[in-house]
């Protein structure tokens, strides 16, 4: 489950929860509440079976028994099927899990649709299945998601249904709180459950913030929250019309930060000041002390330009002056006078160096002027505004529409931005650039600083890779050499002197190289975060925007999936981001020239300058130096080329764009069966109980029925039964280049039986199925597609792979190859026409058509070391065939398109004519302008040349 751990769910007892929830029990309720309910027929449902029906009810009678309740209507709980749910400010439009249930009001979603936060209280229901852990998760998981939806509330009520009773939940910040199993067999069970559907018609004070108020905009139709803001002279001003703009949910509830914009009408804070934006989090003890005093910090001595400003910030009070409270957490608002997008929603290239030129001078003067390491650099934190949305245009004075300076004037900080250097503004502060989340960041002289944390902290997919590894880069005895600044162009350079005269000097190179011995053991020493940490950090920013963009108005080619995994890694004891810098393929050609700065960037970059001992390569802001001027010369000679200020369009640059969606009766042709032959099979079809199938949680279960009786009318032994199983608990071996991907999908993957007890090899896998909890989503999507091209890879033998994509909307089967990749729409597998379909799916992973496989390659295991190896036929060009056994797959590229396999046998390679041995064998699926062998008979002709790799045939 998503971001939910089992840690999280805390069991409690019957009067525990009671007490959390502020439920007393009086002689009443059994004298009247009971006979009440019994008398409307409560007795008459089955809650483990029609837990809706039965919730109804007794909502109905609470509705109608109770005065004192603060809203007028009706509470109603409803299946996701039944109503959809809009507007979440984290969720897709399309979100469906087909547990969810939730309670919302009555007359307000008369229509449709629900409005998240409409919704009181959701939850999960499984009723023909007994309790379990991952049931109990998918509960809490709703109530996360709906405490994303309601900032104004502390606490959510939660429920999860199922064949043995119903567990009530209680979630909020400090985790999820859950009672015994209410088997509704009792008295005492129902006036519990009755007391729980009490408290959602009157929730107790501590569950609500009192200082939000929901409000739906009639010309709109949407919602949103109007806040009052308290100050420590005792005014208050509310601020009407604020919108999510941004959740952000850690481990389970916890560490929920809510971001509220009103971009339309935002309230005046003070005269020349609104409120563009409000933050609001929930803080662990000790943790905020009134003022957030980094950020306090950082701007005390001068306003520093592309780094958030606070108008206020404080803990929240409510209307009788209490800190509002979620457990020992309290509830933390500030006040922001500017707020952006995210990084990787900027559109040119050029706005991207642009904005990357102003993050490196903001982190640069952060750090010169106050020693401050912001240490936590991602594209959620490093954000950007238009200059649109800003009200400023190039060559104006860069005053707004109402005659003020911009937000980020600043007069006592010396800071001049790319658009000033490239004498596009004339004021030197003005950025576009909102540099936010400093909470984390780190005062490098404590000794004349605030106290503030030292902990690591980071997205490892943006970490510098020393911090990433925790110790400097390098193995003792290398020698690293590193390379001087470049110069500054004509059209740069005059203004940049004048500019930072002392610059100039200071990084002025006496040589072009400096040789860098490494003389301890990197091990054994701790990294501390640098400057040029964060500098680095940047540029993995600069990474991955490049990778993701896709051309407006273009077609566009898929991201080679191992570079994707590589580059967004969570593992911090693997990192091999610095792979993919070579590679021009990952960038899509229209933006193909930025490879060129990357590669000079990554020059600056790649030495680990900790080694260093000569200026001014020892100086902490060298490597910002190195960098921005690079940027600055690429701007003056790029600047108004066309891939420059061509647009990205909204769809990222993913392997899925190579996916053709085709009709059941195309796939059908190219599994090369014939579905006729399959409307025989009703009576096989009927054991399947295609009735009980839930796509999202128990298909895994469903394919193996299927794939058991399958191998069941063929005949075939225990040993070659295809078992889909899932391998979260199982390490899967020898992959050329595998490394883990960090997905929003659950994986299970086909292998035969008898490798059940073996250790697994990825040349084992038959087939991948990926299971989603909810609707399709590009990412889902694209981890699907990843696995078939992983699989691949690991499968010199397979022409084609088999794959399976599950979710919400229903199931989607998928063929892989070199040419291509085919997938049908969502199929309905509870009917005939969906489950004949899957079925002669899963039967041709038994039998593979022959053009799904390569004849002359045969996978086996070699019996000393128990890996995979590979026996490949070649045929020369008389005819002759020579077989080359016993291979190992040294390597495979996962590009599908381009799909490469590297062999090696060194030990005993076959010998080929004229007695020439071929230790190394490389295939590759190519188009007809391939002309390798044609480029490598020129080199060698007449005799071979030192360094380039021979081939023999």
């Amino acid at each position: 489950m998503e971001n939910i751990s089992p840690n999280d769910l805390k069991l409690i007892t019957a009067d525990e929860f009671c007490k959390k929830l502020c439920i007393e029990v009086e002689p009443y309720d059994f004298e009247v509440i009971i006979p009440g309910l019994l008398e409307i027929g409560l007795d008459k449902i089955d809650p483990r079976k029609h837990f809706k029906s039965y919730i109804n009810l007794i909502s109905k009678f609470a509705y109608s028994n109770e005065d004192d309740f603060e809203s007028k209507h009706l509470l109603t709980f409803s299946l996701i099927s039944e109503r959809v749910l809009v507007d979440h400010p984290a969720l897709p439009p399309d979100y469906h899990r087909q547990s969810h249930i939730f309670a919302h009001w009555h007359p307000e979603t008369e229509g449709d649709d629900v409005h998240w936060a409409e919704v009181e209280a959701s939850g999960a229901i499984y009723s023909r299945e007994p309790p379990s852990r991952e049931g109990l998760m998918e509960s809490a998981f709703h109530s996360a998601v709906l405490l994303q939806a309601r900032p104004d509330r502390v606490y959510i009520q939660g429920f999860y249904a199922h064949c043995e009773g119903i567990n009530l939940i209680l979630s909020g910040d400090d985790g999820f709180f859950v009672s015994p199993v209410l088997k509704m067999q009792t008295d005492e069970d129902i006036i519990f459950l009755y007391s729980f559907v009490r408290r959602l018609y009157k929730p107790a004070p501590y569950m609500k913030d009192s200082t939000m108020t929901r409000r739906k905009n009639l010309d709109t139709g949407l919602y949103a929250f109007d806040i009052l803001l308290s100050f420590d002279d005792g005014d208050r001003i509310m601020c009407y019309g604020y919108r999510i703009k941004d959740v952000t949910r850690g481990r389970g509830a916890g560490k929920r930060v809510h971001m509220l914009v009103n971009e339309e009408d935002p309230t005046e804070f003070t005269e020349g000041h609104d409120v563009a934006a409000i933050k609001e989090m929930y803080c662990d003890p000790g943790q905020f002390h009134g003022r957030d005093l980094k950020i306090d910090y950082i701007h005390n001595n001068g306003f520093i330009p592309g780094i958030f400003q606070l108008a206020h910030s404080a803990a929240v009070l409510d209307h009788e002056g209490n800190e509002v409270r979620c457990g020992e957490r309290r509830k933390i608002r500030m006040e922001l006078t500017h707020y952006g997008r995210p990084f990787l929603d900027i559109r040119t290239p050029k706005e991207v160096l642009i904005c990357l030129y102003d993050l490196l001078e903001t982190t640069r003067v952060m750090y010169c002027t106050r020693s401050f390491l912001h240490r936590d650099i991602c594209p959620e934190n490093a954000l950007f505004d238009t200059l649109a949305r800003l009200g400023y245009e190039p060559g104006t004075d860069d005053m707004d529409d109402n005659g003020r300076l911009p937000p980020f004037y600043s007069p006592k900080v010396a800071f001049f931005s790319a658009r000033y250097l490239l004498s596009e503004f004339t004021n030197p502060s003005m950025t576009s650039n909102v540099l936010v989340n400093v909470e984390m960041g780190d005062v490098i002289e404590p000794t004349t600083s605030p106290e503030l944390d030292k902990q690591p902290t980071g997205n490892p997919a943006y970490m510098a890779r020393a911090v990433r590894k925790g110790h400097p880069l390098g193995t003792i005895g290398d020698m690293l050499i590193a390379s001087c600044t470049p110069d500054l162009l004509p059209g740069i350079y005059d203004k940049y002197v004048a500019a930072y005269p002392e610059r100039m000097t200071r990084f002025q190179c006496g040589q072009e190289r400096h040789a860098m011995r490494i003389v301890a053991d990197p091990n054994n020493i701790s990294t501390h975060h640098d400057l040029r940490h964060d500098a680095e950090s940047i540029f993995w920013l600069l990474v991955r925007w490049t990778i993701n963009a896709a051309p407006e108005g273009r077609q566009v080619t898929g991201i080679d999936p191992t570079a994707w995994a590589l580059l967004t890694s969570q593992r911090f004891d693997q990192d091999f981001r610095a792979a993919i810098i070579s590679s021009e393929s990952v960038i899509d050609p229209s933006y193909a020239p930025l490879s060129a700065l990357i590669r000079n960037l990554w020059e600056t970059l790649e030495p680990e300058l900790y080694w260093a001992t000569n200026t001014p390569y020892t100086d902490p802001e060298f490597v910002h130096e190195s960098l921005q001027r690079h940027i600055l010369n690429y701007l003056v000679e790029n600047g108004e080329q066309e891939f420059m200020n061509h647009p990205t369009s909204d769809m990222h640059n993913l392997s899925t764009n190579r996916i053709r969606q085709v009709d059941v009766k195309t796939f059908w042709q190219n599994l090369y069966r014939n579905p006729s032959d399959f409307g025989k099979i009703a009576p096989v079809l009927e054991k399947l109980e295609i009735g009980n199938l839930d796509v999202e949680n128990n298909f895994a279960q469903y394919l193996n029925k299927i794939s058991r009786v399958i191998a069941s009318h063929a005949g075939l032994p225990q040993e070659r039964v295809l078992t889909f199983s899932d391998t979260s608990n199982r390490d899967i071996r020898d992959h050329p280049i595998r490394t883990d991907y960090m997905g929003p999908c659950h994986h299970v993957f086909a292998f035969p039986h008898k490798v059940m007890n073996l250790s697994l090899q990825w040349g084992d896998i038959e087939a991948s199925a990926g299971i989603h909890l909810g609707p399709s989503t590009k990412e889902s999507l694209q981890e699907v597609v990843d696995y078939t091209a992983t699989l691949l890879a690991a499968r010199p033998d397979r022409v084609y792979m088999q794959a399976l994509y599950a979710h919400s909307g229903g199931v989607q089967l998928i063929l892989s190859s070199a040419g291509g990749i085919i997938m049908t729409n969502p199929l309905n597998v509870a009917t005939s026409p969906g489950v004949e379909l899957l079925y002669a799916f899963v039967q041709r992973l038994y039998n593979p058509h022959p053009s799904y496989l390569d004849p002359t390659i045969r996978r086996r295991r070699d019996p000393q070391t128990g890996s995979n190896i590979f026996d490949i036929i070649l045929l020369q060009e008389d005819n002759k065939s020579v077989a080359c056994m016993g291979y190992r797959l040294a390597y495979s590229g996962t590009r599908t398109d381009k799909r490469t396999h590297v062999f090696v046998n060194r030990e005993n390679p076959a010998m080929l004519e004229c007695d020439v041995y071929a230790p190394v064998i490389k295939e590759v699926y190519a188009d007809e302008k391939y002309k390798e062998d044609d480029i490598l008979l020129q080199v060698h002709t007449g005799r071979g040349v030192p360094g380039v790799v021979d081939y023999a045939h």
